[in-house]
């Protein structure tokens, strides 16, 4: 097979043996893939910077075998290094790298490479009160792109449109709202969300990366209920320690 150029970002990297490195890539043509870097720990023409690191990101040269891919080759554009200035930009944006690694398929994902880049580059520039609204935007956006976009118009059990003007209950393991009339027994993971925190929300799907201002007092039922939502698409514990027991 020939080689295939392709833009990837760098989601985790394995040492494989004194030479040789398994990397996992996020490619917007073959997903999440895992490829074979023969020689990536060593500088060489086809690994000009030498072992491959998460989040760089640049040109893979791809070579398609009966097993997987091979990788030939990367030259690197950039791995963000202003992230390295706050603990807290590096923290967000390995996350970002792991729901990233954990939960996009080896299957063409139209938006999820060009939705990691903005936000990494997001990251990197936004001021440091509006970090915590990249990474928000970045789990919401993600949820869209993979078919999870949170249902707030209506009941996610019987249909019946949600009120308009009026706060709402989310239960992030169905997907959306639920009517007073469908919720006869409310579980801990039943989020109340504000007119405030609906159209945030919106707010969030659609504006640029970084130019959202979540309302304070908004902004930690924002977090909970992605947090749950995410947390339940990649069948793994809430990140925030006080949502640790809703799975039990």
């Amino acid at each position: 097979m020939g080689v295939e150029t392709t833009p990837a970002l760098v989601l985790a990297v394995q040492d494989w043996s004194s030479t040789s490195q398994i990397v996992r890539l996020l490619t917007e043509v073959h997903g999440n893939i895992s490829v074979l870097a023969r020689g990536s720990r060593r500088m060489s023409a086809d690994f000009r910077f030498g072992p491959l690191d998460v989040l760089q990101w640049g040109e893979a040269a791809v070579v398609r075998q009966k097993r997987g891919f091979q990788l030939a080759g990367f030259a690197a554009r950039t791995a963000f290094p202003q992230l390295a200035r706050s603990a807290t930009r590096l923290a967000l944006a390995l996350e970002l790298a792991e729901v990233l690694h954990e939960g996009t398929p080896a299957a063409p994902q139209p938006g999820v490479l060009q939705l990691a880049l903005e936000s990494l580059a997001a990251l990197e520039s936004a001021p440091e009160e509006t970090v915590q609204e990249v990474a928000l935007r970045f789990q919401l956006r993600w949820l869209v792109l993979s078919g999870r976009q949170p249902v707030l118009d209506r009941c996610v059990l019987c249909d019946r449109s949600a009120p308009g003007r009026s706060p709402v209950r989310i239960d992030p393991w169905r997907g959306g709202v639920v009517c007073r009339a469908c919720l006869r027994h409310p579980a801990p993971r039943i989020t109340t969300l504000s007119v405030a925190a609906q159209g945030a929300l919106r707010e969030l799907i659609e504006a640029p990366a970084g130019t959202v201002r979540i309302p304070a007092a908004a902004e930690p039922v924002i977090a909970r209920l992605l947090d749950l939502m995410v947390a339940f698409a990649l069948d793994r514990p809430p990140r925030h320690p006080a949502l640790d027991s809703v799975r039990a």
